[in-house]
């Protein structure tokens, strides 16, 4: 019976020790690989060392700016770039602020589609008693152009960051978003919502073209203005 309990109690040991053994072999292999990859072996420190990187790195963007620019400039030879890129900026911000004011308060001319969904999102952020502040655009590029169906778009894509107050605490994140600018030219082709498409201010006959620089009825110059033809349709996050 002695003998019987002894190889038990060897048994034991020997479980003990291998399972010992697997564990630091385990522990020595997370701490080589946090080393390796965060720079310190303790592997939550590491986690949250890249976790503080992230959220000091702002987003990279795509830039389309030189294919998309000379397309963009060939429909609007007289369209200042820096212009409509500062309105797209200009209605990111006011969505940013719709959000952190829980209120939308917009003086910009936004869709249906687009008020829809701030006032959703104001309705999340309200229900986890959430709190968005401090944002901060880093960098806005032209990502696409599309002409077709009577209306253009052109989607400008900025890398941001912005504080999240939540119950857990404070957090910066950095993100990239996205906002539609539609010229429509063309409003029978186009949702009723928007009704900004151009009018000769002389006879009131829609132009219906792209780069017209007078009106084809009654011959009066036309003067495109940027922040009362390009209006906001979409701004999402991607």
């Amino acid at each position: 019976m002695r003998i019987t309990t002894i190889i038990i109690l060897i048994l034991v040991i020997i479980i003990i020790a291998s399972i010992v053994g697997i564990i630091i072999y385990v522990k020595n292999k997370l701490s080589k690989l946090s080393n390796d990859v965060f720079g310190t072996s303790n592997i939550i420190e590491g986690f949250k060392k890249q976790e503080l990187e992230l959220s000091e790195t702002p987003k990279s963007v795509s830039s389309m700016d030189s294919v998309l620019i000379p397309k963009i400039k060939k429909d609007f030879p007289e369209l200042d770039i820096n212009e409509i890129k500062s309105l797209a900026e200009t209605s990111l911000i006011n969505y940013f602020s719709c959000l952190e004011k829980k209120h939308v308060t917009s003086t910009t001319k936004i869709s249906n589609k687009l008020n829809a969904k701030i006032n959703k999102e104001i309705e999340a952020i309200s229900k986890n008693d959430d709190k968005i502040m401090n944002m901060k655009i880093h960098r806005t590029v032209i990502n696409s152009y599309k002409n077709n169906n009577g209306a253009c778009i052109i989607t400008f894509q900025s890398s941001l960051e912005y504080i999240k107050k939540a119950k857990k605490g404070e957090k910066k994140i950095q993100s990239r978003y996205n906002t539609n600018l539609i010229y429509v030219y063309d409003e029978t082709k186009v949702s009723d919502e928007y009704g900004v498409s151009l009018n000769c201010k002389n006879c009131g006959a829609p132009i219906k073209e792209l780069g017209v620089k007078s009106c084809p009825y009654c011959g009066t110059g036309i003067v495109i203005t940027v922040s009362k033809i390009w209006k906001v349709d979409d701004i999402f996050e991607g």
